[in-house]
């Protein structure tokens, strides 16, 4: 089966017959987030307007070889 889990104190020994023992750090806890823009907005609407009439003209193109 699976081994019990238990918490261990610093220093102590972290693993026995049938269970395993986890020592709190308090990694877990963050300490600071930082939400930063990849691009401003008008780089993303630059690049969403080109992407949509690349595409706009690419499919333009393929219609007109199918109708003659």
């Amino acid at each position: 089966g699976a081994p019990d889990v238990r918490t261990v104190r610093d220093g102590r020994p972290a693993v026995g017959r049938g269970w395993i023992g986890i020592t709190p750090r308090g990694a877990y806890v963050t300490q600071d987030v930082r939400v930063a823009a990849l691009l401003p907005g008008w780089a993303w609407l630059l690049l969403v307007a080109s992407f949509a009439i690349a595409a706009w003209l690419i499919e333009g193109r393929k219609g007109a070889r199918k109708l003659t």
